[in-house]
C-alpha cells in the first residue's frame, strides 16, 4: 500500500529523468509442457510458470507514473536507482520514452 501512495504522490508535471527499481510481484503465465505420456494426455498439456520480475525504469517521474498505469502492474516494492550516464544514452537512443530493464 505504501508504494502505491507513492506513485500516486508522484506530481504529474515533474519532468527530472530519474532511475527506479521496481520489485513487481509474482505473476502466473500460461506455458505448455511436453508429457510423454502416450495415452490420453500425449503431446503438449497446459501447465503455468511463476515469474518474478525484478525492473529498473528510466523516465521522468510523469512517464513512469503512466507506464504503471497503462501496463497495471502489481508493485511490491520500489526504490530509487542512481542514474547514469549509460541510463541516460539509453533514454535518449530510445526517443526520450520510459526505458524498461529487466534485472536479474
Amino acid at each position: 500500500m505504501e508504494n502505491y501512495q507513492k506513485l500516486k504522490k508522484m506530481k504529474n508535471n515533474d519532468d527530472k529523468l530519474i532511475a527506479e527499481d521496481w520489485w513487481l510481484k509474482p505473476s502466473l503465465l500460461p506455458t505448455n509442457v511436453w508429457s510423454y505420456d502416450k495415452g490420453k494426455n500425449g503431446g503438449y498439456v497446459a501447465d503455468f510458470a511463476s515469474v518474478g520480475r525484478d525492473l529498473r525504469l528510466i523516465g521522468t517521474k510523469k512517464q513512469i507514473t503512466e507506464w504503471w498505469r497503462k501496463t497495471g502492474v502489481e508493485v511490491k516494492d520500489i526504490w530509487d536507482a542512481e542514474l547514469t550516464e549509460q541510463h541516460r544514452e539509453l533514454y535518449e537512443r530510445n526517443c526520450k520514452q520510459v526505458v524498461v530493464i529487466r534485472l536479474i
